[in-house]
């Protein structure tokens, strides 16, 4: 990459590692609530 747009690309960079961490916790979010409610019926404890 040439020493003029070393800026463009750090800024590129840094706008996909934003996207990227967004992307990961939503998924982790995701799987964590599924498995949840997955624990939860199949529970025989009543819920409150």
């Amino acid at each position: 990459m040439p020493r003029e747009l070393y800026a463009d690309g750090a800024a590129v960079m840094s706008t996909l590692q934003q996207i990227a961490g967004g992307t990961g916790t939503a998924f982790t979010i995701t799987l964590m609530v599924s498995g949840q409610n997955s624990i939860w019926n199949n529970s025989k404890m009543p819920r409150y």
